[in-house]
């Protein structure tokens, strides 16, 4: 199996001893040998010039040279935990595990922020902690989904977009976030690292601002919902005094660069179209009691969202 999230740089290959971890580039001319999935006939052989390699790494054949160049692939030690297969870089998993799995017996809300999805172990090891249901973390490690809400027996799956004007002043940044609701968890996972709408529901549990730390999981939920939704009047209102101006720009000095404006400005807003009118339908779905893990006492405060 190549690994996807590192460009199949990396395979898991079965071998007589076990499932090993090797490198999947070839050591002369650097080319990927194994793609996506399947049998590798107890040989991993390079499409460029057949080097020949057993499934522990070994080079068992070099066409065109006169001797052996003794040049492996690099064999990584894995370790296991539960079926999961994870790299040995140090790090203890059963320590790990036996950390974070207090935390949700110690608080009696748990709200565990993920930034980044490039880390598949990561989202198994959290997908059996948290019984997590396999589509919806496949729909997590995939982030071009619509605003949607999924129920499940073990969670509610709700997936929204921040907006954000990151970029220049007329390009408009999205970015997926996938909220798990649990009976005594929140899980958020977001594409990229790179800030979020969060800061102020933070700012609200470190002050212990309102009752928000008194609340349960579906209190925390919608006010990280609220976060996102409360982001996305800058972006409107940064898109309605460009309009103005491009209005302005037409009626006084047309251009054919002003027409590019304008076009470029249409296509931002239906990005954002694409992220806020799903949503309405989707948090309609919470507010009409079709959730299992929202009370009826937090509905009034999720509807206006």
């Amino acid at each position: 199996y190549a690994l996807p999230q590192e460009l199949e740089g990396r395979a898991l290959v079965r071998t007589r001893d076990g499932v090993e971890l090797i490198s999947n580039v070839c050591r002369h001319r650097q080319a990927v040998m194994l793609r996506g999935r399947g049998h590798s006939r107890q040989q991993v052989v390079c499409p460029l010039h057949r080097w020949t390699y057993d499934l522990h790494g070994q080079l068992i054949g070099a066409p065109h040279f006169d001797h052996d160049p003794c040049l492996h692939l690099n064999n990584y030690g894995i370790q296991t935990w539960n079926g999961l297969i994870f790299e040995d870089n140090g790090r203890d998993i059963a320590a790990d595990l036996a950390q974070l799995g207090p935390l949700r017996e110690r608080y009696p809300v748990l709200w565990l922020n993920v930034d980044g999805l490039g880390d598949e172990r990561t989202l198994k090891l959290l997908g059996e902690l948290f019984h997590i249901h396999p589509l919806a973390l496949e729909d997590v490690a995939h982030p071009h989904q619509r605003p949607k809400v999924d129920s499940y027996a073990q969670h509610d799956f709700i997936v929204v977009r921040m907006l954000s004007l990151k970029g220049t002043p007329t390009e408009m940044d999205s970015e997926q976030v996938g909220l798990f609701l649990g009976n005594n968890y929140v899980l958020t996972f977001q594409e990229r690292p790179d800030g979020d709408a969060f800061e102020p529901v933070r700012e609200r549990l470190r002050h212990n601002k309102g009752r928000l730390r008194q609340n349960g999981p579906d209190a925390l939920a919608v006010a990280l919902l609220d976060a996102v939704i409360d982001d996305y009047f800058p972006v409107l209102e940064h898109f309605g005094d460009l309009l103005e101006g491009l209005e302005d720009e037409a009626l006084a000095r047309p251009s054919p660069a002003t027409l590019a404006s304008v076009n470029h400005t249409k296509r931002e807003l239906l990005r954002v179209r694409r992220a806020v009118w799903p949503l309405r339908e989707a948090l309609a779905v919470l507010g009409r009691a079709e959730s299992a893990f929202v009370r009826a006492e937090t509905r009034p405060y999720q509807r206006p969202a």
